[in-house]
């Protein structure tokens, strides 16, 4: 046994063969096995753990050097490489704010104004808000800074009357000048920001957050608050003293005397500021910035197209409001009204325009009596500036954003108008009402306001006159507004008018008639007046008396025929005056004249405008008329329909005598109608009785 086992290992260290395949017999010693074992055993299972090491070594050194022999021959391909994937970043909690570093605020000034002088004015107001603990101390103020350069670098002194004529001030401003106050506006910063810039520049000079910006091009503080309906920066800015008569660009009166300027608010030429100049007459008086804030709300009020619009309306609105307390705006002045209040209600301002009424109804005295006074010419104004485009709005805004808002500032002027008619009673002129009526038929207004009046239930005789004014008023005219738009005034107001007053309603029926012949409207290709009286005739609106005569004198026959066709179901003589009823007559009205003129052929002349009224008001009947015309189709046809001749004056019996006699008449049409009123005074002209 002890001579083999050196012969064994010396065997395997020599042998320089692979190894072989070593399986472990059931009498060999594991590793794990326990520790208590013989020595024999022991020193046993350490020769084959140094075995397996040395034939792991060579089995490795074999496959290296085989690799290489391969490698001669063969050039092998190059290995492919992985394409590596982008790690997936994981969720990381937001940075913290960096804060200055503290170098910063250990630097040399020197050093803090060269960052300043690359900087531009935004950004020295952003430092400054950013970094007030670097940028707002007392070795360094950037506010501070920009006052002591607006005040003694950048303030300008009053031209002189030289250099505005010949031209040689300096109109243009550099933007990097610009004032920080002008900047921290703009942008909207705190109100906090902008009173430490205001405090900078007091520190400078009590005023000089006003001196700063005359004979300055840029817009005041106050005006580019109202340019971006700020109204709480607005009243802060007021509060801090800053004075609302200075205006922007170039604020000498002398130079908006001698050169009109552009008004940066309004984008407009400045009506100029200051006495007119002789051959200027048209130039008024500048009205400030109320006066601009008003212009600002209207231009955008009319441009408007979105319902989001109304809360930047709303602001502006309380900007002018804002204004208002601080110089209230006059209702009159002397015997017209005001010309901001005017304004006011040209703009649309409706609230104020209120709010103003009621101030000075609730204040009594001669404020009161004298806005009382001027009612009618406000409810007029109300009409005027209505503005809606109801009916004639085109048929793209239907149910778009830009109809939603124009119902919307409708809405609130309608109020008004009940407001200022029902609540306060107030008066108005009849005429100038009915005829700025008639001009803004295409708008809802003059309905709103006819609405208020008869609800009122004043039966009084301005409202009579009012609605005799409006249904005498042409209905048809040769604007561009169709025969549709015409139709539906003519049917809004017939729905208030028919069961109120018949003869009213019929006046409309006469008005329509009326303007047949004239010629303006007959070369006008939109203006079809046949059509608003026939489809009156076809809605049953009531036949009277005038439009008959109407016909029946300017021989139109057509007409005739229509008006006769649309009450043959009538039972009994409709064409005598006590059935056919009378349109309305003014009130207290008496005939112009006794004797009517007559033309040639026998019509009378339309030389006034109560020539069909007088006919009605002495009771003439459609065949008196007729034959007092010598219209030979009207009384034949009116003979024929049941006329009753027995009920013909005397004057109108010796009239048509006289014709026959003077034989100015054609036997062969006036021969039945001779016969039925003259009966034997018409023996001696009868065609049959001299051919016997």
């Amino acid at each position: 046994m002890s001579s083999r086992r050196p012969s064994i290992k010396k065997s395997i260290e020599g042998d320089e063969s692979p190894p072989r395949n070593t399986r472990k017999r059931p009498l060999e010693v594991d590793e794990d096995e326990d520790e208590d074992v013989p020595p024999r055993s022991k020193r046993r299972s350490e020769s084959i753990e140094e075995v397996r090491r040395v034939l792991d070594r060579l089995r490795l050194r074999r496959g290296s050097a085989h690799l290489s022999q391969e490698e001669e021959h063969i050039s092998p391909e190059p290995p492919l490489k992985e394409e590596e994937l982008e790690p997936v970043p994981e969720e990381q909690p937001l940075p913290s704010p960096p804060s200055p570093p503290a170098s910063l605020a250990t630097m040399p000034a020197e050093v803090l104004l060269l960052i300043l002088g690359y900087s531009g004015r935004d950004e020295h107001l952003n430092l400054g808000v950013a970094l007030p603990e670097i940028f707002v101390t007392a070795r360094l103020n950037v506010f501070a800074m920009d006052a002591r350069n607006q005040w003694f670098n950048r303030r300008r002194e009053r031209p002189s009357l030289e250099g505005v004529v010949l031209g040689v001030f300096n109109y243009y401003e550099d933007p990097i000048h610009t004032p920080l106050l002008l900047v921290a506006i703009r942008q909207e910063h705190s109100i906090d920001t902008i009173n430490q810039i205001i405090d900078a520049y007091n520190s400078v000079s009590p005023d000089a957050v006003n001196d700063i910006f005359l004979y300055r091009q840029y817009l005041t503080p106050l005006e580019t608050a109202v340019n971006i309906s700020r109204p709480d920066l607005l009243r802060v800015l007021l509060d801090r003293g800053l004075d609302p008569n200075l205006r922007g660009h170039l604020n000498s009166r002398l130079l908006r005397l001698y050169r009109p300027q552009m008004c940066l608010l309004q984008a407009v030429t400045h009506r100029t500021c200051g006495m007119p100049t002789p051959g200027h007459d048209h130039w008024a008086d500048c009205d400030g910035l109320l006066g601009c804030a008003i212009t600002l709300y209207s231009n955008f009020r009319r441009r408007t197209a979105s319902i989001s619009s109304r809360e930047l309306l709303s602001r502006l609105e309380e900007c002018i409001i804002i204004l208002h307390e601080r110089d209230p705006i006059a209702v009159t002045d002397g015997n017209r009204l005001g010309n901001l209040f005017n304004r006011l209600l040209e703009a649309g301002v409706d609230g104020l325009i209120r709010h103003i009424i009621e101030e000075t109804v609730s204040g009594g005295g001669q404020q009161r009596d004298r806005l009382m006074e001027r009612m009618p010419s406000i409810i007029e104004r109300l009409l005027e500036t209505y503005e809606d485009g109801d009916m004639e709005s085109p048929l793209s805004e239907v149910g778009t954003q830009r109809q939603t808002a124009r119902m919307l500032r409708a809405a609130r002027r309608d109020d008004l108008i009940h407001y200022v008619i029902t609540d306060l009673s107030a008066t108005f002129r009849p005429g100038p009402l009915a005829a700025e009526m008639l001009r803004n038929r295409v708008s809802r207004g003059p309905l709103t306001a006819l609405q208020a009046i008869l609800a009122a239930g004043n039966n009084d005789e301005a409202t009579f006159d009012l609605l005799m004014n409006l249904t005498n008023g042409s209905l048809v005219n040769v604007s561009n507004t169709t025969f549709e738009i015409n139709r539906l005034w003519v049917e809004r107001l017939l729905s208030l008018l028919i069961s109120r007053d018949t003869a009213l309603a019929g006046r409309f029926l006469f008005s329509a008639v009326r303007d047949l012949n004239n010629p303006i409207l007959l070369l006008h290709p939109r203006a079809d007046s046949r059509q608003m009286y026939r489809w009156m005739l076809r809605e049953y609106v009531p036949l009277n008396l005038q439009t008959i005569f109407l016909a029946i004198n300017r021989r139109d026959n057509t007409l005739l025929s229509e008006l006769i066709r649309s009450r043959l179901g009538d039972v009994g003589d409709v064409f005598n005056s006590d059935i056919l009823p009378s349109a309305a007559l003014p009130a207290q009205f008496r005939p112009s004249r006794d004797v009517l003129p007559r033309a040639p052929d026998g019509s009378y002349l339309e030389e006034s405008n109560d020539l069909y009224d007088s006919l009605a008001f002495w009771g003439r009947t459609p065949f008196e008329v007729a034959i007092l015309t010598l219209n030979s189709y009207a009384a034949n046809r009116l003979l024929i329909l049941g006329a009753n001749p027995e009920r013909l004056r005397q004057d109108a019996r010796d009239w048509l005598f006289e014709q026959f006699e003077a034989n100015a008449l054609s036997l062969d049409v006036w021969a039945e109608v001779g016969r039925a009123v003259l009966g034997d005074r018409f023996t001696q002209f009868d065609p049959q009785n001299q051919g016997e």
